[in-house]
């Protein structure tokens, strides 16, 4: 019942029930706040005119007709990294556009982790990779630092069972509250990234470089992607497992992958060598861990990236 409800409902609190604020003091809405909700030390002007009748939320005063739009981020993370993935960097650009058109909206981002590592570390983890967000909101989309806040939460919020490397893998994440917006107009409609992952992760025999015959029809579409968009390109980028030699071999081997997909690309389809780049990462970028056989095979792999271009 409403009554039983805490003051601060529609506001984001700290542990202690205290509201967070921003560097220029606001208070930071959760993304099912309501005017009805309204308080008198986040919003007093909503407040002066009066509350709403029992049961009903106060109408946007002047904006009888606007409409409620929201946006959300949602990226997942490699094993012990902060840093932000190709592949998820057009989805934080689409973030950044929308708070640019909605220059009064302000920005949650939450880190986290999977259960793996101290619980200290792990917070010190969950913080950077929220911080990254942020900086990449910051530095390349604009945005102003006192419009955002970064919170990390470890391993304490997890989203699945950490029992399995799929439930670690979607532990590892950043979730966010992001303030919504009215407008009169048809809302935010995001445009689409240039940069997109391929649903295609091909994995290898342990120490080998050669394409298995399963994905051959995949990198067939690939291929007529590419032909289809002359101006496109792509970055293929070749993993290996801790079980794979020592690190210089693991690069070596890693890069090979990479390097046997463009070579396929070119010689089987006669797309051009030159919108065709090989990155090879090594053991650097793990998906899963190495424990089991089933972590390492899931780590010697190649992903691809498409770039649209303009």
């Amino acid at each position: 019942m409403a009554h039983n409800e805490p003051r601060t409902q529609g506001y984001l609190v700290d542990s202690q029930g205290e509201l967070v604020k921003s560097g220029a003091g606001q208070c930071w809405r959760t993304g099912y706040w309501t005017p009805g909700m309204a308080i008198e030390e986040c919003d007093p002007d909503l407040i002066r005119q009066g509350e709403a009748p029992a049961g009903e939320a106060a109408p946007l005063p002047g904006y009888p007709e606007r409409i409620k739009y929201c946006t959300t981020l949602d990226i997942q993370f490699e094993i012990d990294q902060y840093a932000i993935q190709h592949e998820y960097e057009a989805s934080v650009e689409r973030l950044g556009a929308y708070l640019r058109k909605y220059p009064d909206t302000t920005a949650v981002i939450e880190g986290h982790t999977d259960e793996v590592g101290t619980d200290e570390y792990n917070m010190q983890l969950s913080q950077r990779r929220a911080n990254s967000v942020v900086e990449y909101l910051v530095n390349r989309s604009g945005i102003d630092r006192s419009r955002l806040k970064a919170v990390g939460y470890g391993k304490t919020r997890p989203v699945a069972d950490n029992r399995t490397e799929e439930g670690k893998r979607q532990n590892r994440r950043i979730d966010s509250i992001i303030d919504c917006a009215m407008d009169v107009k048809e809302g935010f409609k995001p445009v689409p990234g240039r940069i997109t992952k391929v649903g295609l992760e091909m994995e290898f025999d342990r120490n080998r470089a050669d394409i298995k015959t399963r994905y051959h029809d995949e990198l067939s579409r690939v291929a007529d992607f590419l032909k289809e968009n002359p101006n496109a390109s792509a970055t293929i980028e070749g993993h290996a497992s801790n079980a794979e030699g020592t690190r210089g071999q693991g690069m070596e081997l890693s890069r090979r992958r990479a390097e046997s997909v463009v070579n396929y690309l070119v010689d089987k389809f006669g797309i051009a060598r030159s919108r065709l780049s090989a990155t090879g990462f090594g053991q650097t970028r793990r998906v899963a861990y190495n424990w089991s056989e089933e972590g390492r095979r899931e780590n010697r792999r190649v992903n691809i990236y498409l770039d649209y271009g303009k």
